[in-house]
């Protein structure tokens, strides 16, 4: 996938790559959405360490 390659690229980790992120259209054009939970994996330059929690979740949305 290209999103992915490209996003590697940058040193950005999606973290969040699910079927319902992934979309197809009619022409099937694949495209990556839903970059809420997207990281750079570059060093904090004060404490020269990637700062990344280890625990990843999706919430459900409900509504109020």
């Amino acid at each position: 996938m290209n999103a992915l390659h490209y996003l590697h690229g940058a040193d950005l980790v999606h973290r969040d790559v699910k079927p319902s992120n992934v979309l197809l259209n009619e022409a099937c054009e694949v495209k990556l959405c839903d970059f809420g939970l997207i990281r750079s994996l570059k060093k904090d330059k004060l404490h020269e360490q990637i700062l990344m929690t280890e625990n990843v979740a999706t919430r459900w949305y409900r509504a109020p």
